[in-house]
């Protein structure tokens, strides 16, 4: 059992927040509606996130708030018990959690080109609590740590092209017309 699925069956903490919302770039909607034969509007919306968190991202000034129009941002449709892919074993599709999901708890930075790892400051995280080192904790959650910052690159990549897109999805534009026209691929 790796730490991600260890901690979802101690009560998981961020799959089954309803007090958040779990952001996705149209990569990843692209990757789960492939993995998974549903359509956008069954798990994804682009919308408001609760006020207190809100909140909370603008008073850290989080780098996050960039990624928000008006407030709102492309983020899974969540349930009463939170992530709609949470299942009792876990994350229903973990090969394909949206980038979001994958780099938490850790934070990258992109030194000359070198991907520099470190841990979300988080009070109640099992991941952070057992490890000091995120590279040996990336090895528990069952990741190969050059594929994970091979990742953290593309998904810079992907988050630089959200910026680009998120008006259109504002604007009601469709997001298949947006996927054609900024040519995503998964």
């Amino acid at each position: 059992m790796n730490l991600c699925e260890q901690c979802i069956k101690e009560g998981g903490g961020c799959c089954n927040n309803t007090e958040s919302a779990i952001f996705v770039t149209l990569h990843d909607a692209l990757r789960i509606k492939k993995a998974t034969g549903l359509e956008f509007d069954e798990f994804l919306a682009f919308d408001k996130i609760p006020d207190a968190w809100f909140k909370e991202l603008k008073k850290a000034q989080d780098a996050f708030l960039n990624m928000f129009v008006d407030n709102k941002i492309l983020q899974l449709k969540l349930t009463d018990k939170g992530c709609p892919f949470l299942g009792p074993k876990g994350c229903l599709i973990f090969k394909h959690r949206p980038g979001l999901c994958r780099l938490f708890p850790f934070n990258y930075k992109i030194i000359k080109g070198k991907v520099v790892l470190s841990f979300e400051k988080l009070e109640d995280c099992t991941i952070v609590e057992k490890h000091a080192d995120p590279e040996r904790a990336l090895k528990e959650m069952g990741e190969n740590v050059e594929e994970f910052k091979k990742f953290c690159k593309r998904y810079d990549k992907e988050l630089d092209m959200y910026l680009e897109y998120v008006p259109l999805i504002s604007k009601g534009v469709p997001l298949e017309r947006i996927i054609k026209k900024f040519k995503i691929k998964v």
